[in-house]
């Protein structure tokens, strides 16, 4: 078998001819005319009802991750109130170089970790 052949067969019902997109658009106008608008309803309510419920179990999990977080902030203030209290008293003293780091790559970890959550979603 030839490649024209071949050719001929595979492309011989295309419709090249003057008046292509003409042609194109009345079959799509056709198409969109033909469909229902009830069904397109339906499909925005459905996709709008999904949206909705996704966003609330976004914002849920964000509340629960915030309440989670201020929590464990108030338990490490209550544990160590007794050694804040006494660093905010004594502030002429130096600070310890381990807790600082230590303060700096929790704040930078958090930050990051807010900043990739955000950028996934």
């Amino acid at each position: 078998m030839n490649v024209d052949d071949r050719l001929r067969r595979l492309l011989g019902g295309l419709d090249a001819g003057p008046g292509f997109e003409a042609r194109v658009m009345e079959r799509v106008a056709g198409l969109a005319a033909a469909a229902p608008r009830e069904d397109l309803r339906a499909q925005f309510e459905r996709r709008r009802a999904l949206l909705r419920r996704r966003l609330l179990r976004e914002a849920w999990m964000s509340s629960i991750t915030i309440l989670g977080l201020g929590a464990c902030g108030g338990a490490l203030l209550w544990r160590y109130a007794s050694e804040i209290q006494q660093f905010a008293t004594n502030s002429g003293q130096s600070v310890d170089p381990n807790l600082l780091i230590g303060g700096t790559a929790a704040v930078v970890g958090t930050a990051l970790w807010f900043l990739i959550r955000r950028a996934r979603g």
